[in-house]
């Protein structure tokens, strides 16, 4: 087990960071997906966000 999986405290900020960053990527690819020209954009970014987000639901 590695030093960082021991101590809950920091592995709790990690996961914290974790999902900060995955939030912002949900916002800006759905941001994204609005902004794009064309359907298949649209649905390749939309895809994008529903991946992050079953990530930081997990």
């Amino acid at each position: 087990m590695c030093n960082t999986c021991s101590n809950p405290i920091i592995l709790g900020n990690h996961i914290k960071k974790q999902l900060i960053r995955s939030s912002s990527s949900v916002a800006a690819n759905y941001r994204a997906s609005c902004l794009t020209k064309t359907k298949k954009s649209s649905i390749s970014k939309i895809s994008i966000v529903i991946e992050e987000v079953d990530k930081s639901y997990f």
